[in-house]
C-alpha cells in the first residue's frame, strides 16, 4: 500500500474512531425516571405502560425510590368515557399535568404513554404498532405548570383531538407555546400515518445525494484516493432492517508512473450501486451491510519504450461492505463504508516490442475499498 493510501486510511480511521467514540456516549445517555402507575381493572397493567415508553425511546431508564429522579404519575381510569392524566414532578416542583380521554382505557395508555416517551426524549417515535388516539393529528403543548385535557371522540373513524389549556400563571399569553426542552416538557406531537422513524422525526425525505472520498487498493500500482459523487433511495418502511439503495460515480488518473520496462499513466472511470440492509432505523447512527457492484472501464498508456500503446480494459467487480451512517443534524449525516472487492477480469497490461511481451501491471483479483462522507436528504 503506498504512502498516500496508507495516510487516507488513516485518516479514515481516526474519522471512524472519533465519529463513534461520541455516538456511542450519547446513545448510552438514559434519563432514569421514577413511574407511579395506577389503572382500574381491564386496563393495561404497568408492565404494558413501560413497554409503550419503551417501544418510542430508548432514553427511559426506569428505577426504584433510591435514585433521584423526575416521578411520572400516572392514573388510566374506566367510564362512560375513558380517561387518564399524566403528572410530572421533579422533587417537590410539580413541572406539568396532562389529561387524556378516549373511548378506551387502552387508547388512554397509548396517549399517556406517548405523552411521557416525548417528555423524556423529544425525538422519541410518534408512531407505535399500537392503536393510539394520538397517532393521527397534531397537539400542542402548553407551557410548564399548566395542565391540558385531550378530547378524542368516536367519529366513526380515526380519533379527533380537541385539545383546550386551563388558565395558569405560568402563561402570558394563551397564543404562544414555548419551544421543548429535552427532559422538561411536553413536545408538540405529530404524526400521521406510522412509518419508519427515521424519516419521522430525522430524515424529511427519501432521496439523498452527497459526496465520497475513497480510497481503493489493487487498480494500479498505485493505491488511489478518489473522489466519488452519490446519490440514493431508500422506501420508507416501518421494518427493523432499513433498506437502501446507492449509486456513485468517480474518475481519477494517476499519471505517468514507473513500471517494469517503462512507466505507464492509468485511468480509472467506475460506477457502482450498492444495495443496502441496515438495522436501528429509529436511531441517529444506523450500522449494516451492502453488497456492491462495479462496472467500468480501466485505460493505460505506455511511455518510456520504444512504441507506448494504449490499452483498454473492462473493469467488473463486485463484493460485500459494511456500511455506518449517522444523523448529526437535521437531514444530513455522515456515511462510512469499507469492503473487499473481488475483480471479474484478470487484467494484465503489457508492453509488446516486436514478438516480445513485457508485463507492466497485473491487476490482482482482490482489492479493498474504503470510503467516508456527506450527504443530505430531500423531499
Amino acid at each position: 500500500m503506498g504512502r498516500r493510501a496508507r495516510i487516507a486510511m488513516a485518516v479514515l480511521a481516526w474519522s471512524l474512531a472519533m465519529t463513534l467514540a461520541p455516538i456511542a456516549e450519547a446513545e448510552d445517555r438514559s434519563e432514569p425516571i421514577r413511574l407511579e402507575y395506577r389503572a382500574d381493572a381491564g386496563c393495561p397493567t404497568e408492565a404494558e405502560f413501560v413497554a409503550r415508553v419503551r417501544a418510542r425511546t430508548a432514553s427511559a431508564r426506569f428505577v426504584g425510590p433510591g435514585e433521584a429522579a423526575r416521578t411520572f404519575v400516572v392514573d388510566v381510569r374506566v367510564g362512560p368515557q375513558a380517561s387518564g392524566r399524566v403528572t410530572v414532578t421533579d422533587g417537590a416542583q410539580t413541572e406539568l399535568t396532562r389529561r387524556l380521554n378516549a373511548n378506551t382505557c387502552r387508547e388512554v395508555a397509548d396517549g399517556l404513554g406517548l405523552m411521557v416517551a416525548l417528555a423524556i426524549d423529544p425525538l422519541a417515535q410518534p408512531a407505535l404498532a399500537l392503536s393510539s388516539p394520538l397517532d393521527s393529528a397534531p397537539v400542542q403543548s402548553a407551557p410548564p405548570s399548566s395542565t391540558e385535557t385531550i378530547n378524542a371522540p368516536d367519529t366513526g373513524g380515526s380519533p379527533v383531538i380537541e385539545t383546550s389549556a386551563a388558565p395558569s400563571s405560568a402563561s402570558a399569553n394563551a397564543e404562544s407555546t414555548p419551544a421543548p426542552r429535552p427532559g422538561s416538557t411536553l413536545s408538540s406531537i405529530t404524526s400521521s400515518t406510522p412509518r419508519n422513524p427515521h424519516f419521522a422525526t430525522r430524515v424529511p425525505g427519501t432521496v439523498f445525494l452527497g459526496a465520497d472520498l475513497g480510497v481503493t487498493t489493487g487498480v494500479t500500482p498505485r493505491d488511489l484516493v478518489a473522489g466519488s459523487a452519490i446519490v440514493g433511495w431508500r422506501p420508507p418502511s416501518g421494518s427493523a432492517m432499513h433498506p437502501i439503495l446507492r449509486a456513485a460515480f468517480l474518475r481519477t488518473e494517476t499519471g505517468a508512473l514507473r513500471v517494469p520496462w517503462g512507466a505507464a499513466a492509468f485511468t480509472w472511470t467506475v460506477g457502482r450501486v450498492d444495495a443496502c440492509a441496515l438495522l436501528s432505523p429509529g436511531s441517529r447512527v444506523q450500522g449494516g451491510a451492502c453488497a456492491r457492484i462495479e462496472a467500468g472501464i480501466l485505460d493505460a498508456t505506455g511511455s518510456g519504450v520504444t512504441i507506448g500503446q494504449t490499452a483498454h480494459s473492462p473493469w467488473i467487480a463486485a463484493g460485500p461492505v459494511g456500511h455506518i451512517e449517522w444523523v448529526f443534524l437535521g437531514s444530513l449525516f455522515l456515511e462510512l463504508a469499507g469492503g473487499p472487492t473481488v475483480r471479474a477480469f484478470p487484467t494484465q497490461f503489457v508492453f509488446r516490442q516486436g514478438p516480445t511481451s513485457l508485463t507492466a501491471f497485473t491487476v490482482p483479483m482482490v482489492g479493498l475499498d474504503a470510503e467516508i462522507g456527506l450527504a443530505v436528504h430531500f423531499l
